[in-house]
């Protein structure tokens, strides 16, 4: 007798393992685009901020900042480097994606860069848009960013 009611706890221990230990995941949002997006490093020597590496004081602990943005992508280098495929792996539903690019995709003599407007650059936010709306996530595109020089 006193044998069976183990066995039933041993059944009944890795459901109750499973129920306290699985906590919902945050929601990510990841930031994909460039240098005006980007996270800069070493803030005491380059003074210079991409406005991504400045939005997690503006969230709390509810959400994760993903920020994949990197200085002198295009939309069309950003795809050949395989810089989207990773975030692909890791998106789940409840996910943001924001998407800014443009000043780089503009760069005609750099064809890794380079993307025509009305073709290649718009087909290849329609693939970031679709492609996250199938993970469940929402995306959400930002104008491209315009430098401005004061003389």
């Amino acid at each position: 007798m006193q044998t069976s009611m183990n066995n039933k706890w041993l059944f009944l221990l890795p459901i109750l393992f499973l129920s306290f230990n699985c906590t919902a995941q945050l929601p990510t949002i990841y930031m994909i685009g460039d240098s005006t997006m980007s996270d800069k490093k070493n803030p005491e020597t380059n003074p210079e901020h991409g406005w991504g590496q400045v939005l997690p004081q503006f969230f709390n602990k509810s959400i994760k900042i993903d920020n994949r943005a990197i200085n002198g992508r295009s939309t069309k280098s950003f795809v050949a480097e395989k810089r989207w495929d990773s975030i692909l792996k890791t998106l789940k539903e409840g996910d943001y994606v924001f998407i800014q690019f443009g000043h780089n995709d503009q760069k005609i003599n750099d064809p890794k860069r380079y993307t025509n407007p009305h073709t290649t650059y718009r087909t290849n936010l329609i693939k970031f848009v679709l492609e996250t709306r199938e993970k469940g996530a929402l995306p959400i595109l930002f104008s491209s960013i315009s430098w401005i020089t004061t003389v």
